[in-house]
Order: C-alpha cells, then sequence, then structure tokens
C-alpha cells in the first residue's frame, strides 16, 4: 500500500485504488453470521473483500451465543 500522501487524499485513493479488509470468523459450536444486520452465512466464515471501515458483527445460535 503507497503511504504518501495527495493533497488530503492517500495516494493509492487518488489513483483509484480501493482499500479493502478481510474478516475471519470462526466459533464452536457453529453459528449465523450478520454484518450490519445482513445475513452474510454461518461459521466458519471469511471475506476478503469487505471496505475498510467498522462493522457491527453478530453470531446466533450455537448454543448460548
Amino acid at each position: 500500500m503507497l503511504g504518501a500522501r495527495l493533497g488530503f487524499k492517500p495516494v493509492s485513493e487518488a489513483l483509484g485504488f480501493k482499500e479493502k479488509a478481510g474478516l475471519k470468523i470462526t466459533a464452536n459450536p457453529e453459528a449465523m453470521v450478520s454484518i450490519d444486520g445482513v445475513a452474510v452465512g454461518k461459521t466458519p466464515y471469511q471475506s476478503e473483500d469487505l471496505k475498510v471501515g467498522s462493522y457491527k458483527v453478530r453470531l446466533e445460535g450455537g448454543g448460548g451465543v
């Protein structure tokens, strides 16, 4: 990732690169995963296509989760 800044934007953003983030969740027992209120699957869950930022992650099921 380029670390220099151009004006008020990072160079990577000015050049059109989009920062991405990843998330990996495991749980035992298995649980349903929601991100920002949207069901996205069950554990084990992995995504490498999230935008950089903050998210509300919820796990449901699995005997007491």
